[in-house]
């Protein structure tokens, strides 16, 4: 007589889809399984999310035992594929439909990710222990930045043109300033140098609104000064900190809505955008492990629209908040809270991430 495991069913019997998934039929009778059906489907239970009556096997040798009656009989209800010698006396059968193979490898993948859960990124947004290094922070979308980091818990360093003293700039007594030319190369380079080993990097310093010229210019002189600060500028910070970022590190870069929107007279911003997001898909490549990411905010209420009037300013607030889909007008706590997320996930990277308030989805506000 075959060794076999019998399987008692204790208080229920087993429900028919189980049956159905080791490919056996059901019958109103009971059926006999093999001792590696019972075992894969054991593993396939206690992998399940399904709530499934305990199961106890004890090998019978072919007979019941006392009073364990509710068991899987031998029956043919279950048709199974010729047996091959086993130790101890065990006649195995293959199961069905490469059923056994379909189990063992979810079985593989459930452990390959839980063991590589460690790496998954926080479910609260938090810095604690890191130090945060913005170019352009002591200023509007910069200085947005820097908030966040610190208040997620970071050491925040703010790099620009010059340092202010507490009783000028109050609101950066918190921060570590450094000075930092972004279109000196070698400036840049001593910056980062002086700087030390830190963990994330936002690269939000650029020209002031309307110094880029227009296309037909009688000289290129302001497309490449603009060129030269927006992107070698990225490039320079990116290219000196990369060697000082430590072992789960970000870059985070910044443009603008003109990368996907085309406007009159704005041939070098737009140019100098796409620039920089594709700049940030290779570093992506080329700096890896190292995350490098793009912010691609729309409007945001900064000091950048100060060359308009007050006036103008409230005007275009107002036509901001009617027309866009978010209905309010961006602030820079907003794209904070994005460099946040870029700097606490570690699944994104060569992204570009639109904060626009919906701002590509309607006609232009600035007409």
């Amino acid at each position: 007589m075959k060794s076999i495991h019998r399987i008692p069913l204790m208080s229920q019997p087993w429900p028919a889809s189980m049956l159905a998934r080791i490919g056996c039929k059901t019958s109103s009778r009971s059926t006999t399984y093999s001792f590696k059906e019972w075992h894969l489907w054991k593993m396939h239970s206690l992998s399940s999310s399904d709530n499934q009556p305990s199961i106890n096997a004890r090998p019978l040798n072919g007979r019941s035992q006392g009073k364990d009656r509710n068991v899987l009989s031998t029956n043919n209800a279950c048709q199974r594929p010729a047996t091959i010698a086993q130790p101890r006396n065990l006649r195995l059968a293959a199961l069905p439909d490469s059923l056994a193979e379909q189990l063992i490898n979810r079985n593989k993948a459930m452990s390959t990710e839980s063991s590589h859960q460690e790496q998954s990124s926080p479910s609260v947004m938090s810095l604690a222990r890191k130090r945060v290094v913005v170019v352009g922070g002591k200023t509007g979308i910069g200085l947005g930045i820097a908030r966040a980091a610190y208040a997620a818990g970071a050491s925040v360093t703010v790099a620009s043109r010059r340092i202010a003293s507490a009783k000028e700039r109050p609101e950066l007594a918190n921060f570590e300033q450094v000075t930092l030319h972004i279109c000196d190369e070698a400036a840049v380079r001593k910056a980062f140098d002086d700087i030390g080993p830190f963990d994330h990097l936002a690269v939000t310093a650029g020209p002031d609104l309307g110094t880029w010229g227009t296309f037909m210019d009688d000289d290129m002189r302001g497309v490449r000064s603009y060129f030269d600060n927006k992107f070698m500028g990225s490039w320079a910070c990116a290219r000196y900190a990369a060697p000082h970022l430590r072992a789960n590190g970000s870059i985070t870069l910044l443009t603008g809505g003109l990368a996907a929107r085309h406007k009159r007279g704005f041939s070098a911003v737009t140019a100098a955008f796409v620039a920089v997001e594709a700049l940030s898909g290779s570093l992506a490549l080329e700096l890896a492990p190292t995350r490098v990411n793009t912010i691609r905010p729309g409007y945001v209420d900064t000091d950048l629209w100060r060359v308009m009037s007050d006036e103008e300013r409230h005007a275009l607030k107002a036509k901001v908040r009617e027309s866009f889909p978010a209905r309010h007008a961006g602030t820079v706590d907003d794209i904070g809270h994005a460099a946040l997320f870029l700097m606490t996930n570690a699944y994104v990277t060569g992204t570009v991430i639109e904060v626009s308030g919906g701002e590509n989805l309607v006609p232009s506000v600035f007409q």
